[in-house]
């Protein structure tokens, strides 16, 4: 079922380990600055307990409009948390959107990345 709202708290505290079969992480903050580079979702502790909660064979799809972003998230969920790629590639322009965000980016012609990751 879906869930709106904070991820870390209710993931950590929520969820039996090997329990969930899809995760979506929809245009998280960015945290542009080098200095925020720790608050990203893929570099923070908690993922270790988000792919903990994955099924094997389940999926986590990761949408952004920063290319840097995309290519970062890609490298750490594969390289750090052990991820497998299954998908990568831009939305297209007529892609029925998912969230305000992807509404907005799309409908200004931006790119948006659509990552999909399995856990082996």
């Amino acid at each position: 079922f879906p869930i709106h709202g904070d991820a870390v708290p209710w993931i950590t505290h929520g969820l039996a380990l090997e329990s969930v079969d899809r995760y979506f992480i929809l245009y998280p903050n960015p945290y542009p600055k080098s200095a925020q580079r720790n608050q990203r979702f893929h570099a923070m502790p908690f993922f270790s307990r988000l792919v903990e909660t994955m099924k094997t064979g389940s999926t986590l799809t990761l949408a952004t409009n920063r290319p840097e972003y995309a290519l970062e998230a890609r490298q750490a969920l594969q390289e750090i948390w052990g991820l497998r790629l299954v998908e990568a590639g831009l939305l297209p322009a007529a892609f029925e959107a998912r969230t305000h965000f992807e509404k907005k980016y799309l409908a200004r012609g931006e790119p948006c990345w659509n990552l999909i990751f399995a856990k082996p």
